[in-house]
């Protein structure tokens, strides 16, 4: 397969799993840590980059996309799936035969359940 066609599948399926989302939240918290590790100790900004109390806003825009594809995927139509009584099913279904299959010279199938054959009467 084509590098640009394997390049292009692959960000689609990226896309569509929603990796983007948590490729943007790694780089908010990268940001966050770096910019209150500027002001504060690094024990503290690693504390109030990942305790969720303290969001950016990149943060908020994540969590806002996300909300919204789930409340896009829920309002989805999705038919009803009617299933069989299965009473009826059962009816129909027939277990299949145990007998060998035969295929004589003229090309007939047969499971050999029936009695054989009877041979010509012969004449005396």
């Amino acid at each position: 397969m084509p590098r640009p066609v394997r390049l292009i599948s692959t960000v689609l399926l990226a896309l569509s799993l929603g990796l983007h989302w948590t490729v943007m939240q790694s780089f908010a918290w990268a940001g966050m840590l770096v910019r209150r590790a500027q002001t504060e100790t690094f024990a503290v900004a690693l504390k109030t980059t990942f305790d969720g109390q303290h969001p950016c806003q990149v943060c908020k825009a994540v969590a806002a996309g996300k909300a919204a594809e789930r409340h896009a995927e829920g309002t989805s139509f999705l038919p009803k799936l009617e299933i069989c009584n299965a009473v009826t099913i059962a009816c129909w279904i027939q277990p299949p035969s145990t007998a060998p299959l035969r295929v004589f010279e003229n090309g007939v199938q047969d499971r050999g359940d029936d009695a054989p054959p009877l041979p010509p009467p012969r004449s005396c």
